[in-house]
């Protein structure tokens, strides 16, 4: 066969030197080194030999390559070096190298191509790569055809498997080394220390690796010859030691009995005995002596309380005459638009400051603004540049990654628990005022401001501390996921959820940058507000109103300049005031002419009778108190913007109709719609609401008894907005004008389906009583019906006259949209209380 094969090999190179004369035969030396992912061997040389021909009118390169090695192999990124002599490396045959060329020739001839060169090693032939089919006697000439090398793509192994083997056995030994020298170091570190137990742990974990292991088996001896060597004069030292200490802490019991412990030993166990009873009796000095305290202290007790009386009622008589003065002071700020430093200038005067007080706030609202954008623009930047570093460092980690899930596992778990301190790091506990029962006290309460000082100030720097601490520990988080990264394939949906960490991270350090300016600005604005607030207040204690009014001016005057808005917020207080008052004489008129309307129909209705009638059209008018969960936006110029969880409060005026296409003892079917307006008559409080739906009820049983189900549609929209300025004006009678305001709004639908049960009366078939379970999903809410439930719970009682319901959520989802960071979001319950007429048209 061989004969053959060598023979039709002769006659095809015979064919092909007819042809045409080939090129000259060409030498050439290249290196081949696999990229760092890559395994093999670190530098292969491929010997490769070449000529163009022409096979019968195709042009072609004929090849023919040998490829050698040096003796260090690259595996999975690391680099193992073997000597010619040993067994693995000497199996290994490097072959097949895949070479990359350029060909030029006639007629601007021009081709990339690779040659294939298979076969190769002990017994290396050449290979044919056709470049083309030659047409012209230009082209058919192989001399007119050069060929650039590029340079070696890949090789390819034979016999691998023994070397690979060898680096496995080398790895698996290097980690049992390094995992002996980690039990070695542990074991002698726990012996030095004398903890027995822990370092005999550590050398039979020695043993389990390697039972030969001689070094282990003689700590193990060691360890067993010192704790032989305990005696009872270290237990004895041991039980004096402790039982002195308990005795310096006065834990008697605890002393006499080590003391009885050491006495049981033989050394010196008649001193353990005598200090035994020593501290029995000192026990009992000890006890006979708090009684006796005790007694003195009772005794003291009643000798001045005849004392204390007496000066409880003098300072009650002070305090009597303190409130009476706030009282009259109140009285005064409530009446601000008559007896006000405003109103006690001149016209011409008050215009003036009001214009100058005016134009100050408008050139400072310019600033303000002005800075404002600039810190945004800042902190844009730099949250730009900061993603940018990450982007970059997140290229850097692609170029390693490499699928290895133990170490993910293990890197993740480390980020995870960055990322949880990160979390539960508060900076808003820190502002919380450690009050103690007397703080309260009426008189305490004139001066808590400058008692408390110190500590708000105190509070407020442990809270930038503590928004310092959280930053930097985000930044460690985000760092960490970025060292789990390395670990996972590139592209997969793990590394897309640890973007998503990692920008979590960038959000959370956004967030505490953008607060640590506003922060800082708002307590400075505070501190320096503070004397000059003290200064106004005492101005305007004066009873002389005239001399009043020049006092509070210069300070105005001589104020600093971020501090002259004092007497315009006052201004603008007194007009928010007239404002919510009017607005509150417009609410209750409102919802005195909607409540008076119910009422009418109330009265004026025809109470429902059944008649027999299967087929009902009623009206239905009711009042309803309704309380809604509401996310409130809430500015101030003294505190950073955020967003709370409030409720919207709203008396309710409600009508409707009910039809009832079939009613009979085992099944009804009702179809009712009803809508409803409200306010809410309170100074400094302004709700608009307003709520509508459409329901089916289907109810099945027998007479007295029947399941309750509820389809139903409905819409709620409201707005509310509340100043808490004039709240506190209303409530204390006097307050800082700071301009605080929280403002919210929400519009949503929900869909709702519910099931109970309804029993009638049996005396009157019409009376009912209603107790349902439903389930909402309003129109913003995540989740489906049943994936979490928002459980909405009801009770009705329908006579034919009137009716009571009540519906109560605990937890319900809290509508409205957020414009500030939200830093403690809490629940709230929805609940409504109604009273309704319902009454038949037909």
């Amino acid at each position: 066969m061989k004969r053959t094969l060598l023979f039709f090999i002769t006659l095809f190179c015979c064919a092909v030197s007819a042809q045409n004369k080939p090129n000259v035969k060409k030498d050439i030396k290249l290196f081949y080194k696999p990229p760092s992912q890559v395994s093999g061997f670190t530098l292969v040389t491929v010997n490769l030999s070449y000529a163009v021909v022409n096979v019968f009118g195709e042009i072609q390169i004929q090849a023919e390559a040998k490829c050698s090695n040096n003796l260090e192999y690259q595996y999975k990124g690391r680099q193992f070096t073997f000597s010619g002599n040993e067994v693995p490396v000497r199996s290994v045959v490097v072959r097949d190298p895949i070479i990359k060329v350029v060909v030029t020739g006639p007629n601007n001839f021009r081709k990339e191509m690779k040659l294939w060169i298979l076969g190769l090693g002990a017994n290396a032939f050449g290979d044919s790569s056709p470049i083309k089919d030659a047409k012209t006697p230009e082209e058919k000439d192989p001399s007119n055809y050069n060929v650039e090398i590029i340079g070696v793509e890949s090789v390819s192994y034979n016999g691998l498997s023994s070397l690979i083997n060898e680096i496995e056995s080398k790895l698996r030994e290097e980690k049992k080394l390094k995992e002996l020298q980690g039990f070695i170091e542990n074991g002698d570190n726990a012996l030095n220390r004398e903890n027995f137990s822990e370092a005999e742990n550590n050398y039979k974990a020695i043993l389990r690796l390697d039972k030969d292991n001689a070094y282990a088996k003689t700590q193990l001896e060691k360890i067993r010859q010192r704790v032989e060597k305990l005696s009872s004069k270290k237990r004895y030292d041991d039980a004096m030691n402790a039982a002195q200490a308990e005795e310096a802490r006065g834990n008697y019991d605890n002393a006499s009995r080590l003391y009885e412990e050491a006495s049981k030993e033989d050394v010196n166990n008649g001193y353990a005995k005598n200090q035994s009873d020593r501290v029995n009796d000192l026990k009992e000095r000890k006890v006979k002596e708090a009684e006796d305290k005790a007694k003195a202290i009772k005794e003291k007790i009643e000798k001045e309380e005849k004392a204390n009386t007496e000066a409880y009622e003098k300072k009650e008589a002070e305090k009597k005459k303190f409130q009476a003065e706030r009282d009259r002071i109140a009285d005064e700020l409530l009446q601000a638009r008559k007896d006000s430093i405003a109103d006690s200038l001149d016209r011409q005067d008050r215009e003036k400051v009001l214009e100058e007080a005016k134009k100050l706030r408008e050139e400072q609202e310019e600033r303000e603004k002005a800075q404002e954008k600039a810190d945004e623009d800042e902190l844009k930047k730099e949250a730009l540049e900061r993603r940018s570093e990450d982007d970059e460092q997140i290229s850097a980690i692609e170029e390693i990654m490499q699928d290895d899930p133990i170490k993910y596992t293990e890197y993740l778990d480390i980020a995870w628990d960055l990322r949880e301190k990160a979390d539960n790091i508060k900076p808003y506990d820190e502002l919380e005022l450690k009050k103690e029962w007397w703080d309260n006290n009426t008189y305490i309460q004139n001066f808590a401001d400058d008692l408390y000082e110190p500590q708000i100030r105190q509070n407020h720097e442990n809270y930038m501390k503590k928004s310092a601490e959280a930053k930097a520990a985000y930044y460690t988080a985000k760092n960490g996921y970025m060292d789990a990264m390395q670990y996972v394939d590139k592209g997969s949906k793990d590394q897309k959820w640890l973007l998503n960490q990692i920008e979590y991270c960038n959000k959370r350090i956004d967030s505490y940058e953008s607060n640590y300016k506003t922060d800082f600005n708002s307590e400075n604005l505070r501190i320096k507000q503070k004397n000059y607030m003290k200064s106004m207040a005492e101005a305007n204690r004066m009873s002389d109103n005239r001399q009043k009014a020049a006092l509070a001016y210069d300070i105005l005057a001589t104020s600093p300049e971020d501090q002259n808005q004092y007497l315009t917020k006052k201004y603008d207080l007194y007009g928010r005031m007239e404002n919510a008052h009017q607005q509150y004489l417009a609410d209750a008129a409102v919802a005195g002419v909607s409540q008076s309307v119910v009422l009418d129909m109330w009265t004026n209705g025809k109470s429902v009778d059944e008649s027999g009638k299967n087929f009902m059209f009623n009206f239905y008018s009711g009042i309803e108190y309704n309380s809604v969960p509401i996310l409130m936006n809430k500015t101030s110029d003294q505190n950073t913007p955020i967003t709370t969880t409030e409720d919207l409060t709203a008396a309710v005026a409600n009508i409707g109709v009910n039809i009832w296409f079939y009613r009979s003892k085992y099944f009804d079917v009702n179809l009712g719609t009803s809508a409803g307006y409200g306010v809410y008559p309170m100074e400094g409080i302004k709700v608009s609401y307003l709520h509508y739906n459409a329901k089916v009820n289907l109810d099945f049983g027998y007479e007295w008894f029947k399941v309750a189900t509820l389809f139903q549609y409905l819409g709620r929209s409201g707005s509310q907005e509340i100043d808490y300025d004039v709240s506190s004006a209303n409530a204390y009678g006097s307050t800082v004008a700071t301009n605080t305001i929280g403002k919210g709004e929400f519009d949503y639908s929900i869909m709702r389906v519910g099931a109970g049960l309804k029993l009638f009366g049996r005396m009157d078939k019409y009376s009912n009583l209603t107790v349902m379970l439903n389930v909402d999903k309003p129109s913003f809410y995540d989740f489906d019906f049943f994936e979490k439930p928002l459980y909405m719970y009801s009770l009705t009682y329908s006579s034919a006259d009137f009716g009571i319901g009540f519906e109560f959520s605990n937890n319900y989802v809290i509508a409205g949209v957020k414009e500030y960071s939200l830093p403690d979001p809490k629940s709230t319950p929805y609940y409504s209380i109604k009273l309704f007429y319902e009454f038949s048209l037909l």
